[in-house]
């Protein structure tokens, strides 16, 4: 008896060093990991934050950039900024840049000329982010973006608290609603209801966004919930639609049926909202009080 379970335990040896062998041979060996940096793209402070569509041509001198080396300085030769357009190929906007940190400043007439495109082609919700090639001492070259214009550097990278890795300019309008003061609202719903809320404020979010303390105007106090349902709303050339309200009791959305406004004559408010969640439609006028 013993001699058979001295033969069992051999042959159990024997398979799962076989087996352990395969699976060695199977493994993907990691490459040995090489140095690299963090670099940084900070828009001037006195650089607007996105492109106003209706405004190009001042554009020449308000995009202006400070570029340098968080990390990894040590490891880098030089620096060249890229730029994608809507997400296509990438091209180079300036050449090997050596000396940290350093200035740029970029014109309409650099952008047309780089992407190949005309003013007219600028189309509001185009999107230009700028980027970084790292080229390293050892050669290497460290892309900023994909041949495809999708982001390049490792997630890893892409959010940090102390950099701004990519620099984005949204093409729109600029906005200026002058959201200071009182305000009220009146709310309608397809059931058939009315309600206001005399107590409505805004705060300014830059980029034309805004947080309002309510935007159902009351319409959840009916049912015993609270009166205030706030929500971020977004202006694009006078344009508004909710796009977020995480801080509400409900699933409340932008109604994709309908684009709201502002109007500047007026100074009024008309956002359209659907709660997701109870198939409800509204439609809230917010005015002056």
């Amino acid at each position: 008896m013993k001699r058979v379970t001295k033969y069992i335990t051999i042959i159990l040896s024997l398979v799962i060093i076989l087996l352990t062998g395969c699976r060695d041979e199977e493994l993907v060996r990691m490459p040995e990991l090489a140095d690299g940096a963090v670099p940084y793209i900070i828009k001037d402070e006195n650089t607007d934050q996105v492109i106003d569509f209706f405004n190009l041509e001042a554009f020449s001198t308000t995009l202006n950039f400070w570029i340098g080396l968080d990390e990894g300085a040590e490891f880098v030769q030089s620096v060249t900024i890229v730029g994608a357009y809507n997400g296509e190929d990438p091209v180079s906007f300036t050449g090997e840049i050596s000396s940290f940190p350093a200035s740029l400043n970029i014109t309409i007439n650099d952008i047309q000329s780089k992407f190949g495109i005309t003013l007219d082609e600028l189309n509001i919700g185009d999107q230009i982010i700028f980027g970084a090639d790292l080229k390293m001492n050892d050669g290497r070259i460290l892309n900023a973006f994909s041949p495809t214009g999708d982001l390049g550097y490792s997630a890893s990278l892409r959010s940090t608290p102390r950099n701004d890795i990519y620099s984005t300019f949204n093409i729109t309008c600029v906005s200026n609603i002058p959201v200071d003061g009182a305000w009220k609202s009146i709310c309608t719903t397809d059931w058939d209801t009315e309600t206001t809320n005399d107590n409505v404020t805004f705060e300014p979010l830059g980029n034309g966004e805004y947080t309002i303390s309510d935007v159902t105007g009351s319409f959840y106090e009916l049912f015993g919930f609270n009166a205030n349902q706030p929500a971020t709303i977004t202006d694009v050339c006078n344009s508004i639609t909710i796009t977020d309200a995480a801080n509400a009791q409900f699933n409340i959305i932008a109604d994709p049926d309908n684009v709201g406004e502002w109007d500047p004559t007026t100074e009024t408010f008309t956002v359209y909202w659907f709660d997701a969640g109870n198939g409800i439609k509204g439609t809230t006028i917010i005015t002056r009080k």
